[in-house]
């Protein structure tokens, strides 16, 4: 507890989240003021949520002695004591309840977020110094806006522009390379870079490259004269050869082994330069070549010893080691220009794409989200913490970060200022993470900040402490993996061992063995571990018949649906598995993402298909689609038969109201009204389970439509692009889990079927490299093509080796997140590369088969055994282990005094969606207390002018909850009138500008609506009825707070009233009791301007 920074480097199943919440509520026991001094980030709203839950469920149970908390009281008293703090239970009890009481009432300084979330919250605080507009709105979907971006772009051409040349020379270098001409999608997936961590840290010098004019022209220039002279030299080494041969009228065939001996390095030089920098360094200086340079037995037979033919020989011997000490100069400069300038076509168009980029999202007041990292950190750099506290309105004394391995280094030069400024004061903080379960490279994450952790902090004794005990697994699916890790690595890194990252440490018999947890040591032999190696002979099918196999057996043993999951590295696989499951046992039910994704709804497939017949009137395959979802929608079981029989008549099948002229009318409608209309004329509301996919899309679709006014076909192109593939939240759904090795960390099943264990290791992808010789530096940044043969020998040699390593961590880290999940029984399969022919090199299977191969020849696992046959090699350990079901609980009396209220046992309900379009007779007007106010009011006045008050006050109140300060009302006034709120004159925007301005001329209205407070704009505090038990909710118009006084207001547009008062005085008293000090209430009756302040 009195450490500075803890770091836990925590295993799978080795109670992390456990771990987490016992810190956090450590500090809270302590003091539980500290509620307001504690951030906790993680990388994922769902761990967030689970963490909040965690910790108010745990500070429940401890204030109220329910079993369940137990063990943390027990943790929680261990960890004191060692500390030399004893605690009573007495005092966790009270100071639990203490804690959970101050968080409920100020949940806003409840800081377990994202991290995201944390620097979103900075980046709006800081939108004055950032220069942005207060009202910006942060951008999650870089790809949309990009490809958006580069579609202007290209529709704002103009023959002469350079933005058209590159793209023609481009064009021209794909057609020369036999690639397709069309390049515009190229353009789009190679323009995302604008948005990695690594062009914007490099932006700025890219920035004045473009800006130069003639840059790229005389850059390409010089790359290709360090070509010419390459190829030169190259030409000349064989031309000196041939004037040799010539001269003493011989040719290779005289030398011994002709053309595939000594004379063969010469003759590789006729091919040029070009041809030989893509083939392998050691085909061409080959063992052949390199006895050549000193033994002349190697060019010539024992016969023509002492011959003219020897002494030729000597001469190009003497050639070749002079050409040998050239040849690889003379290749790393051309390869490295050739490479330099390979895709110079593409990068030059980054810029004119950066620029388009942040005109869209200027004119949109937007700003992207994977900004925030670069913009944050040019802006803080090394400035105090304080400056960032002043931004996020707290002091933060404590700092836990989670899953750390997936920290990039952006996030991490933020976060460090916040981190020492935590140090500094002596402020425990908390580290948590595990280089093995690395598996986010693609976000940017980066392994080595943990792995070399204690290099970032050197004043710091800093050394991980293990969370070593697995209590997730059995014990020989532990054992299992801590033998095989230790072995595959070992092998895997071997040539990584001097590797400045220091990557050989991650899986050491240290950072990789875990231990048994002591309630499963006993019963060693629970578990069975079973991996399967298959020919390549119809492997694909083979597997497939596997995993129906494996499924029948766990359910013929008694194992329920949703306790076996199947894992595979790619979404591929997931389609193909689900695809044969549902034809070979129709009778399981399979759930993936992919099952709740909203292309899978009926209901919302409709909504789209009727919306692309409005786009396109003569797309008759959408009409027929649209009639046949029509016809199953209005119960006709023979759909496909309706269709054939319209003749191409489909409207005659589709409603009335959404026939052609129908729809014409339809088209006027706004879009989100128009897809509400198009529901209610298909009664898709009454549609069963399609409730919650409705909603989601609804809810999809306001949000895409706040971000960008968009059309039919704007919307259209959304969905085929991204929304198609939003999924909604489902939990505890009863069937067989299939999801990818990314999407299960976190996870964990009682049986884990991995198939295809045999994918790629490595992919044909762009690297990004800066180089540090001139004068290729000359460019900042240069992509280049991932591939050893091309990049070796070169100056990005480097750049390449460390590309490699971080794959290979990838890999065998992808491995371990996938063989960890399982808890029961672990089922793998791939392809044997132990078989000839196997075409496994490269690929995952590879390890997996020599690993498996040294662990039997170990004799590390007693009962292991290798089964092999023609159709497969089988490795089998221990025992197949189905969990019992858990014994009900004793009586309903026990559970209901044990119930923690934060864990609920919850209820599925199901719901459908109420369309109050058909119900408008069952709908009555409910005047609201405020308009009662109005009508009932002691003034007098005609029903017009009572009308005009009720809407003036109306408004005046909706504008106040919406400004901060005085400067907002322009703001707010300008959105009324653009909704069509302000249509009367009495309610023009000038009428209600000059009131406004007319009250805030008042003294203290005027500070009212000054910076400097935290302002509170009708946000609830939920207060409970003495008399009733029931949960009230309280809503004060206005709460200001600026750390010395806390003030209530309440706006009236009604005569005084007694209860006003006691309103007001209520609200006062409830900020007291939640830790508020100097608390004021005022009542401001707006029409008459008069302010009184009232005593609780």
């Amino acid at each position: 507890m009195d450490n500075i920074l803890t770091v836990y480097s925590a295993s799978a199943g080795s109670g992390k989240t456990f771990t987490l919440a016992v810190k956090y509520i450590e500090l809270l026991i302590e003091q539980p003021e500290n509620y307001r001094k504690i951030l906790a980030v993680t990388f994922t709203n769902k761990a967030t949520d689970e963490m909040k839950l965690r910790i108010l469920s745990q500070l429940y149970g401890l204030a109220h002695s329910l079993p369940d908390s137990q063990a943390y009281a027990n943790k929680i008293k261990e960890d004191f004591h060692e500390a030399k703090k004893p605690i009573s239970d007495e005092l966790i009890k009270r100071n639990a309840g203490k804690a959970l009481h101050y968080l409920l009432h100020n949940y806003n300084y409840f800081r377990i977020q994202t991290i995201d979330a944390f620097f979103q919250q900075v980046t709006r605080n800081m939108a004055r110094e950032l220069n942005l507009n207060a009202n910006f709105k942060l951008s999650l979907n870089d790809s949309q806006i990009e490809e958006n971006a580069v579609d202007e772009m290209i529709e704002q051409l103009t023959p002469k522009s350079n933005v058209m040349k590159w793209i023609l020379d481009y064009i021209n270098e794909n057609i020369s390379e036999d690639k397709s001409w069309n390049v515009i999608n190229s353009i789009k997936n190679f323009g995302l870079t604008i948005f990695s961590d690594i062009y914007k840290a490099h932006e700025e010098e890219l920035n004045e490259v473009f800006q130069q004019p003639d840059f790229f022209k005389n850059f390409d220039s010089l790359m290709r004269g360090i070509m010419k002279q390459a190829e030169e030299e190259y030409s000349k080494v064989y031309d000196d050869y041939q004037t040799l041969m010539e001269a003493n009228g011989i040719s290779f065939a005289d030398f011994k082994s002709g053309k595939s001996g000594a004379c063969g390095y010469f003759e590789k030089f006729a091919n040029g330069i070009k041809a030989m920098a893509g083939v392998d360094d050691d085909k061409h200086f080959n063992k052949t070549a390199q006895k050549a340079t000193e033994d002349i037995g190697a060019w010539v037979k024992k016969g023509d010893l002492g011959t003219s033919l020897e002494q030729v020989a000597i001469k190009l011997m003497q050639m070749l080691n002079e050409t040998e000490a050239k040849r690889k100069e003379w290749m790393s400069s051309y390869k490295s220009a050739s490479n330099t300038i390979r895709h110079i076509s593409k990068l030059r168009l980054l810029g004119s794409i950066k620029d388009k980029v942040d005109e869209v999202n200027a004119l949109a007041n937007r700003f992207p989200l994977s900004a925030t990292q670069a913009l944050l950190n040019t802006m803080i750099g090394t400035s105090d913490a304080p400056f960032v506290y002043e931004k996020i309105g707290t002091q933060i004394s404590h700092i836990m970060i989670d899953e750390f391995q997936d920290t990039s280094l952006a996030q991490w030069h933020n976060f460090k200022v916040l981190l020492e400024d935590c140090m500094s004061q002596n402020s425990a903080c908390l580290i948590v993470g595990d280089v093995k379960q690395s598996i986010y490279r693609w976000r940017s994450s980066d392994w080595r900040l943990l792995n070399n952790i204690s290099q970032e902090f050197p004043g710091y004794n800093i050394e991980p402490t293990p969370l070593d005990t697995n209590y997730r697994s059995e014990a020989n699916i532990v054992k299992f993996n801590n033998a095989f890790f230790e072995t595959a690595a070992k092998e895997e890194f071997k040539e990584f061992a001097n590797n400045a990252s220091n990557v050989d440490k991650i899986y050491t018999k240290e950072a990789v063995c875990q231990k048994i947890h002591p309630k499963k040591a006993d019963k060693a032999h629970n578990g069975l571990v079973r991996v399967t190696l298959l020919p390549i002979d119809d492997y694909e099918s083979v597997t497939m018949q596997l995993i129906a196999d494996q499924i029948n057996m766990l359910l013929q043993k008694g194992v329920r649906q949703s306790d076996i999951a199947i894992l595979t590295r790619t979404n591929k696989h997931i389609a193909s598995i689900g695809a044969f499951l549902m034809d070979e046992l129709p009778e399981v039910t399979l759930v993936s993402d992919e099952a709740f994704v909203l292309e899978a709804s009926l209901a919302v497939r409709t909504i789209i298909t009727a919306m692309r017949v409005m786009a396109n009137d003569v797309d008759e395959l959408s009409k027929a689609t649209l009639a046949r979802y029509s016809q199953l929608l209005s119960g006709n079981a023979d759909a496909a038969t309706a269709i054939l029989n319209a003749s191409a008549n489909f409207d005659a099948l589709l409603p009335a109201a959404f026939n052609k002229e129908a729809r014409a009318l339809l088209a006027q409608k706004p879009t989100y009204e128009l897809a509400e209309t198009i529901c209610n004329i298909f009664r898709l509301d009454k549609l069963k389970n399609e409730t919650a996919y409705l909603c989601k899309f609804f809810d999809t679709l306001a949000s895409f439509l706040a971000d960008t006014p968009a059309t039919i076909s704007d919307v259209i192109n959304e969905w085929d692009e991204n929304m198609h593939k939003k999924a909604i939240e489902s939990d505890k759904v009863e069937g067989i889990r299939l999801l990818t090795i990314h999407k299960s960390k976190g996870l964990e099943f009682d049986n884990v079927i991995i198939p295809f264990c045999d994918w790629k290791m490595e992919q044909t992808a762009t690297l990004w490299a800066s180089p540090k010789e001139s004068p290729y530096n000359k460019l900042p940044l240069v992509p280049l093509e991932f591939s050893k043969t091309k990049l070796s020998g070169t100056i990005y040699e480097a750049d390449y080796n460390e590309e490699h390593m971080q794959n290979m961590v990838d890999n065998m880290n992808l491995l371990y997140v996938a063989f960890t999940r399982a808890g029961k029984n672990l089922f793998v399969s791939c392809k044997d590369a132990n078989r000839k022919g196997s075409r496994t090199s490269g690929t995952r299977a590879t390890i997996v088969a020599s690993t498996l191969n040294a662990l039997a020849k170990s004799n590390q696992f007693e009962g292991c055994c290798i089964e092999e046959n023609e159709d497969a090699t089988i490795f089998n350990y221990g025992e197949l282990f189905i969990k019992e079901p858990k014994a009900k609980e004793a009586t309903a009396e026990s559970n209901k005094a044990e119930t923690n209220v934060f864990t609920p046992e919850i209820t599925p309900l199901s719901l459908n969606l109420d369309n109050y379009s058909y119900k408008q007779a069952d709908v009555d007007f409910r005047q609201s207390n405020k308009s009662r106010e109005f009508v009932t009011a002691d003034d007098e006045g005609t029903d017009e002018e009572q009308e005009a008050y009720i809407k003036t006050g109306t408004i005046l109140h909706r504008i106040f909850s919406t400004i901060e300060t005085s400067a907002d009302i322009d703001k707010a006034l300008t959105l009324l009138e653009q909704e069509g709120e302000l249509y009367s004159s009495s309610t023009s925007k000038e009428k209600l500008m000059e009131m406004l301005h007319k009250r805030l001329e008042s003294k203290k209205v005027k500070e009212w609506f000054s910076p400097g407070w935290q302002i509170f704009n009708e946000c609830a505090i939920l207060d409970i009825d003495p008399t009733t038990g029931k949960v009230i909710n309280r809503r004060p118009d206005r709460v200001m707070m600026n750390g010395k006084e806390t003030i209530v207001v309440d706006f009236k547009f009604a005569a005084p009233n007694i209860d006003h008062q006691r309103q007001v005085a209520q609200y006062m008293h409830l900020l007291s009791s939640m830790g508020y000090s100097n608390v004021k209430g005022y009542l401001w009756y707006v029409y008459t301007n008069k302010i009184e302040e009232v005593n609780a």
